[in-house]
């Protein structure tokens, strides 16, 4: 099953690009990784979910519930649109959620989080809490420099396109990792 996002008219594409970072209506390649995804579990989480396209893999995949959360409060509009044209449900949380305790979830599934170290060290922390609560993790990574390596264990690699607006080859080597 192919996953399909929605197309903003160019000229609302042009404005918030302008405003705001491409990651939330565009693939990237740890989305795309991510979307692989085809484990069945019931209750899913997909933080920092930019597109909310590994959340909507994980509906397609089984998952009985499935929730996105980004503290970009656009993603809450992306993710609908794009979830009602795969034709799944995903419920939205908005808000920070690095802070506290674990939110309450089967599975945590984070795409492309390790991409800043003060935010890397925040989500490292959330997902090593949720994984000691007995939470599996799943991060997917493109080879961010602040990537904790030493803390994961890799479970698969691809090799996905994606385009050179936003990375810096046309095909990227993308990985998922566990705890």
């Amino acid at each position: 099953t192919s996953l399909r996002l929605a197309e903003l008219p160019d000229d609302l594409r042009t404005a918030i690009d302008a405003e705001l970072p491409p990651r939330w209506s565009r693939n990237n390649p740890v989305d795309m990784a991510g979307g692989e995804t085809r484990d069945t579990v019931p209750k899913v989480l997909d933080i920092a979910c930019g597109s909310g396209l590994v959340a909507i893999a994980a509906s397609l995949a089984g998952a009985a519930e499935v929730a996105a959360n980004d503290i970009d409060p656009i993603c809450e509009a992306a993710v609908a649109l794009n979830a009602a044209l795969n034709g799944v449900k995903v419920s939205y949380e908005g808000g920070d959620l690095l802070k506290g305790d674990p939110p309450g979830y089967d599975v945590i599934l984070a795409a492309d989080v390790f991409y800043e170290q003060t935010p890397a060290r925040l989500f490292r922390s959330l997902l090593e809490r949720a994984h000691a609560q007995g939470t599996a993790v799943f991060a997917g990574d493109p080879g961010r420099t602040y990537f904790p390596r030493d803390a994961f264990r890799q479970v698969a690699e691809y090799a996905v396109e994606t385009t050179t607006e936003i990375e810096n080859n046309p095909v990227k080597t993308a990985r998922v990792w566990t705890l």
